[in-house]
């Protein structure tokens, strides 16, 4: 019931930096995996919810753009738990989305920290899907 309440605080809130981060980390334990490795049954379910609606996951790529480290550094973490939970239909969104993997790509010019984080989730979101494999190495 809360995912819905923590998108709009994403759409509606974009200039209060704070909240925005305090929303995304809300949004990176709603879907985070249970031990890193194995999937909540609570995770996989939101994870789902969240992707099942590719608005939703625009709006996460579109907060890329911003120039808060923080904010990156949380949309990134957010986008491999998500990846963790509803991998294959977020291929699908990604692969989908207009700017989706060149901003993902964007995100290798950036410092140490969030280019480590940006490259760990295109190894992941690529693995097992041609397609996106093919874009990240055009790109």
């Amino acid at each position: 019931m809360g995912l819905p309440v923590l998108f709009e605080v994403l759409r509606d809130d974009l200039d209060d930096k704070e909240i925005v981060k305090a929303a995304l980390e809300v949004l990176l334990v709603s879907v985070m995996p249970a031990n890193n490795n194995v999937a909540s049954q609570a995770g996989v379910v939101n994870g789902e919810l969240v992707v099942r609606n590719q608005d939703q996951v625009s709006m996460v790529l579109g907060l890329l753009e911003d120039d808060d480290f923080y904010l990156r550094y949380h949309t990134l973490q957010f986008l491999t738990a998500l990846l963790k939970t509803a991998g294959p239909r977020l291929q699908e969104v990604i692969l989908t989305s207009p700017m989706g993997v060149a901003r993902l790509m964007d995100m290798l010019m950036e410092r140490e920290v969030i280019r480590n984080e940006a490259l760990l989730l295109l190894i992941a979101l690529a693995k097992d899907n041609e397609s996106l494999q093919k874009i990240i190495v055009f790109e």
